[in-house]
């Protein structure tokens, strides 16, 4: 099995931390509209702001990168970082699904927002 060699992992990280710098930043930005802009806080919206919460916290983990495990050399600290790059990512994708689910209904069979805000309490199972 070809693993990367440590020339390989020191250019990486650096294109790691830069996108989830920007990640991190675009996360902000979306959870400052949506908590600052009235207009902007719809069924929709909602689900998108979720979102980016999972992948502001994702974007977090990501950026740590080897830090914390150089510095504290310990398992547990790696054990932790990989759960949180795992968790919250994950639940990104799963939110995204949700958000996809809701633009078919919306499409395809024409469901009101009313009848969607009710079906969102399902999407936290």
């Amino acid at each position: 099995m070809n693993t990367l060699t440590n020339v390989q992992i020191a250019t990486l990280h650096p294109i790691v931390q830069v996108s989830a710098c920007l990640s991190f930043l675009g996360s902000l930005a979306i959870i400052t509209t949506y908590a600052f802009v009235e207009s902007f806080r719809r069924p929709s919206n909602r689900i998108v702001f979720l979102i980016s919460f999972a992948d502001l916290f994702g974007s977090i983990t990501m950026f740590l990168a080897r830090w914390p495990i150089d510095l504290f050399h310990q398992n547990a600290v790696c054990m932790a970082q990989g759960w949180g790059i795992t968790f919250f990512l994950l639940s990104a994708m799963f939110w995204t699904a949700c958000l996809s689910f809701q633009c078919l209904m919306a499409v395809k069979k024409a469901t009101r927002i009313e009848k969607m805000e009710t079906m969102e309490k399902w999407f936290h199972l």
